[in-house]
């Protein structure tokens, strides 16, 4: 059997990348760290309620095209991205128009970046 018959290898998929369970922090999650931490202050269903209408204004003041500012941690700020041309891979003599779109990018704090620089290395797979 020559190499022209071997059988192609499988392309890989385009996407995010699985995520284990542990790995991802949700609404409930996080309105459960701050019930322990606030030691039994606040009841849980109240603190799940904060958490959602914060994240309720903050997804208003982005539909108003505001940036959201939160000092030591970063910034979420709505940028337009102007329409384009683009190509079909498959078929690079067609163009096709992309539309014009808003997106919301996150940018870093600075001391949020020197806490994840002290942090421990993750590793690589």
């Amino acid at each position: 059997m020559n190499a022209d018959s071997a059988t192609p290898k499988p392309r890989k998929k385009a996407g995010r990348k699985p995520r284990a369970k542990e790995a991802t922090l949700t609404r409930r999650e996080l309105a459960v760290n701050i019930h322990r931490k606030l030691g039994q202050k606040c009841p849980a269903s109240l603190v799940l309620e904060i958490v959602q209408l914060s994240i309720d204004c903050m997804a208003d003041a982005m539909l108003q095209g505001r940036h959201i500012e939160f000092r030591d941690f970063g910034v979420f700020e709505v940028l337009t991205r102007r329409s384009r041309l683009g190509r079909n891979p498959n078929n690079p003599q067609n163009t096709v128009v992309i539309p014009a779109r808003r997106m919301v990018k996150f940018k870093l704090s600075r001391k949020m970046m020197e806490r994840l620089a002290a942090a421990a290395p993750v590793e690589q797979k």
